[in-house]
Formats: C-alpha cells, structure tokens, sequence
C-alpha cells in the first residue's frame, strides 16, 4: 500500500469520528447552518476532517442518516 492510500477500515473510522463530532456540535447547540456554511464548519473540515472535504461529506451524512439516528 501506498503512502496515499489507506485501508477502508481506516477511513471508516475517521469517517465515524468525524461524525461523532458533528453530533457533539449539534447537541451544543451549534445550528446546522452555521455547520453548513460558518466558522464552525470550517473548523470541523480543517480539525476534525483534517481539511479533506470528501470525509466532512461522508461525515454529515452519516450523522444525519436515518439509520445512524435510529442506532444511538
């Protein structure tokens, strides 16, 4: 394996931290348009996606699928 790549079980991974922190801002209080489009989300992408935003993508919509929500 490449230096680039990384196994699927790694990003799943960081897939799921990424959305465990989107779920922790929420339950903060931070509203899903600042997330979307404010400090908050270019923080999240640039900290907690480490600025890859494919895995900031992948990230929302696991947190705000419907199966992840039935599952907690």
């Amino acid at each position: 394996m490449s230096n680039g790549e990384e196994t699927e079980g790694a990003h799943d991974d960081r897939v799921k931290r990424a959305a465990e922190r989107l779920r922790e801002l929420k339950a903060s209080g931070v509203e899903l348009l600042e997330i979307l489009c404010g400090p908050a989300g270019v923080t999240f992408v640039r900290d907690d996606c480490e600025g890859d935003p494919d895995l900031a993508y992948a990230a929302f919509a696991l947190a705000h699928s419907t199966i992840s929500q039935s599952e907690r």
